[in-house]
């Protein structure tokens, strides 16, 4: 953020920050559950996800406001583009306990996994 807004002379906003932290912090929720795949097919379908929803939330070709709010809004991707336009999206305390919940589910499911290998 700090970088494009040099290169493009933008003013610095601590909400488009705070929203772009939101934004990572989701993904790595994301993520965590992701560890879970077994190591043959994790990183394609890591790929095949985070590409899909890149896709869909139009961050490879600007989508049409009407299809942003309808459907876009659902993935990551659409949510961050959404709110960085203005748009109405979904609440980012939503977002953030959702990562919350993502990443202690991850967590606890995987030191499951680990003590029954044991």
């Amino acid at each position: 953020m700090f970088s494009m807004n040099l290169v493009l002379a933008a003013e610095f906003s601590w909400r488009t920050l705070l929203f772009l932290a939101l934004f990572i912090f989701l993904m790595l929720g994301i993520s965590q559950l992701l560890l879970l795949l077994p190591g043959s097919v994790r990183h394609f379908f890591s790929l095949l996800l985070l590409l899909s929803s890149a896709f869909a939330g139009g961050c490879f070709f600007r989508l049409p406001q009407k299809l942003l709010k309808s459907t876009g809004r659902f993935t990551p991707h659409g949510w961050i583009l959404g709110v960085l336009r203005g748009y109405k999206a979904f609440h980012p305390l939503f977002l953030g306990l959702l990562a919350i919940l993502l990443l202690v589910f991850g967590f606890f499911w995987q030191r499951h996994q680990a003590r029954s290998a044991a």
